[in-house]
């Protein structure tokens, strides 16, 4: 099996698409959060000592679309003053305006009432796409209208969480009357959010790739949603925007990652608090957390000095005006659009289509035509609790006094702490820019070894194919060299260092081999992770829908407690609606049951097709072993017939050596003959004895 990263075959081409499509999805159509409005709670409802009521409307946003909304407020009687401060709640891409639950005690006991909705193409509202925060924040624009035109609210703070926060943002870039604002988790660039995705669940895809990836999603998403995704730069508008903004930031968000908070908060115009915390990107928030937004709301828009009102994005003339007879007056989504100052809020809004628009006297007549059976079996027992409340505030009004004058001093403590805890908080966060800095440049030497990688992998890859080319001319070398074997000595040593070129050629392509084997192990053991993550993902969702339905059980528990002391009637009506829940429960297990033989089809044939992978990959491995011995083969033949020549070169330097050792024994006895005659000769010219 081959991998060529250059030309990935068209099964590789085909998977790459069908994940473009999948990140599309995600970003402009992730799974929809379809809740029934009983999940807001009951209407009328007590926090403490104190009464409140939610309202729930209909308003429309300038593309024509309906925004189902809520506004969480202390009842007529409890209302502190006829103006009070609100803050609007903006959810992430995935979430409805049920996520302000539990915003509601965190506000409301403050004195700042609770206005929240579902997006366009979001919950109950109308619409089909998301778009991050292009299209939000013209709804956002119909709701701020409303409010101001409601005439009973006196400052307008923004809670944004993930796409809710980049709109937020947006917004008061240009709408610098939003006294404050409280961002958790916004991404800093949309495409570089989307170039993160990519790469920490696909490491597998290379770098240059994900230019004509990320410019592939942009073609579809502006296709399908009607908008451009480099358009959604947050750090764009947040060098813009002068509104008071408190960040925060989950340590192990792996969606959005923390990065994209520190990189908002460095070009951030106005006042801005960045606060990180332990969790993730959904995970719930920390009591701190909540606490330090409660106070930031009630300083900025309670204790804090009105500001100058400057680039408003609406004028209404009615914003001053009361409610009639305490009925809420829903915003015309075609008034004071001519008087917004910044075009960017409305940008080519499509024409509003025929579906019918509530005016104010059809949302009356809706509200005086239709009964509220909860809320009348309430009346009787609101009038009892405001009278026995009234008669416990007269007896303790001393007891108060004093509590508050001790409140006071715990106060001034509270704020020396307080004080004492901020220079300690700058020094950390000098310490944590400082790692930062080093987070990052660590971050820019990984990302270079990893392009010294890849072009390591490729350098490979042309070292592999220049070998097996290598290999073709040596098998014709061979040939032609059998041929040519007893000609001159030249050739025998053209033949030898031939030899030593294939030796060397054969050990690079073996370590290219093994590099490619080392990188398809680590891809296989990246999966593997991938997978279990997701594993531990849905396992983390199970718990958390099953921890939900608990919860709903418990309501439905103390709910029938209530209604077992209503009348036969209400229980009659209770009977048919749980056989109708019955009914939808069985429905649903049924499609959950489809979806896990769905899923387990699909795991199927995902391990048939590793099943297939595994059997090329060891017919490759069998046929590189053959090729291999076959290599062997020819290089113990070679080595034979070099021993041969070595032996038969052995076997003449011996003979020559023999006849060498028998010439010098000739030489030897030839030498020592000499004397011999010598002496024979001395011995016949010397005279005899006598005669001397």
């Amino acid at each position: 099996m081959q991998y060529h990263l250059a030309h990935p075959p068209n099964r590789t081409m085909q998977k790459l698409k069908g994940y473009w499509e999948d990140m599309c999805g995600l970003i402009i159509r992730p799974q929809r959060c379809d809740y029934d409005i009983t999940n807001l709670g009951h209407q009328l409802f007590r926090i403490g000592v104190g009464i409140y009521e939610r309202t729930d409307l209909t308003i429309s946003n300038p593309r024509g679309m309906s925004l189902q909304c809520s506004h969480f407020e202390p009842t007529q009687a409890q209302r502190p003053s006829a103006k009070m401060p609100c803050v609007v709640y903006l959810h992430g891409n995935c979430g409805s305006r049920q996520d302000a639950t539990e915003c509601v005690t965190v506000l409301l006991p403050h004195g700042v009432t609770l206005f929240t909705f579902d997006f366009s193409g979001s919950g109950l509202s109308d619409g089909e796409y998301v778009s991050l925060g292009y299209f939000e924040k013209q709804d956002l624009v119909s709701v701020i209208d409303y409010l101001n035109e409601k005439g009973n609210v006196s400052r307008i703070g923004l809670w944004g969480r993930s796409m809710g926060a980049v709109t937020s943002i947006m917004y008061s870039s240009k709408d610098h009357s939003i006294s404050s604002i409280v961002c958790d988790s916004p991404f800093a660039s949309l495409q570089d959010l989307m170039q993160d995705l990519v790469v920490s669940y696909k490491p597998w895809i290379p770098r240059w790739m994900l230019k004509i990836a990320i410019n592939t999603m942009r073609a579809s998403i502006t296709k399908k949603a009607h908008f451009d995704i480099n358009d959604l730069d947050t750090t764009k508008y947040a060098a813009q925007c002068p509104v008071p903004m408190l960040l925060g930031h989950a340590k192990d968000d792996q969606l959005v990652p923390i990065s994209h908070a520190k990189v908002i908060s460095e070009r951030y115009q106005g006042e801005c608090s960045l606060m990180e915390f332990d969790g993730g990107h959904n995970s719930d928030r920390p009591e701190v957390f909540l606490s330090t937004v409660a106070t930031f709301f009630t300083h900025h828009l309670i204790n804090k000095p009105a500001p100058t009102r400057r680039e408003s994005v609406s004028a209404s003339p009615s914003r001053s005006e009361a409610p009639v007879n305490g009925t809420p007056v829903h915003a015309d989504p075609s008034a004071g659009l001519e008087n917004h100052q910044d075009p960017e809020l409305l940008e080519e809004p499509t024409p509003v289509s025929d579906t019918h628009q509530y005016t104010k006297a059809d949302r009356q007549q809706s509200q005086s035509d239709v009964p509220n059976p909860e809320d009348t079996k309430l009346d009787d027992e609101v009038i009892a609790q405001e009278e026995r409340l009234a008669a416990e505030a007269a007896q303790q009004a001393e007891k108060e006094r004093l509590e508050a004058q001790k409140a006071e001093e715990e106060r001034i403590a509270a704020e020396q702490k307080a004080e004492e805890e901020r220079l300690a908080a700058q020094k950390a966060e000098e310490e944590r820019i400082a790692a930062e800095k080093k987070a990052e440049e660590e971050r820019l030497a990984a990302q270079k070894a990893e392009e010294e990688r890849i072009a390591a992998e490729k350098k490979a890859e042309e070292e592999r194919l220049a070998a097996e080319k290598a290999e073709e001319e040596r098998i014709a070398a061979e040939k032609k060299a059998e041929e040519e074997r007893l000609a001159a000595e030249a050739a025998q040593k053209a033949e030898e260092e031939r030899l030593a070129a294939e030796k060397k050629a054969e050990e690079e392509r073996l370590a290219a081999e093994r590099a490619e084997e080392e990188r398809i192990a680590a891809e296989k053991k990246a999966e593997e992770e991938r997978l279990a993550a997701e594993k531990a993902e849905e396992e983390r969702i199970a718990a958390e829908k099953k921890a939900e339905e608990e919860r709903l059980a418990a309501e439905a528990a103390q709910k029938a407690e209530e209604e077992r002391l209503a009348a036969e009637k209400k229980a009659e009506e209770e009977r048919l609606a749980a056989e109708k829940a019955e009914e939808e429960r069985i429905a649903a297990e049924q499609k959950v049951e489809e979806e896990r033989l769905a899923a387990e089809a699909a795991q199927k044939a995902e391990e048939e097709r590793i099943a297939a992978e595994q059997k090329a990959e060891e017919e490759r491995v069998a046929a590189e072993a053959a090729e291999e011995e076959r290599l062997a083969a020819e290089k113990k033949a070679e080595e034979e017939r070099l021993a041969a020549e070595a032996a038969q070169k052995a076997e003449d330097e011996r003979i020559a050596a023999e006849a060498a050792e028998k010439a010098e024994e000739e030489c030897a006895a030839e030498e020592q003959a000499k004397p011999s005659e010598e002496d024979e000769t001395t011995d016949q010219n010397e005279p005899p004895a006598d005669q001397q």
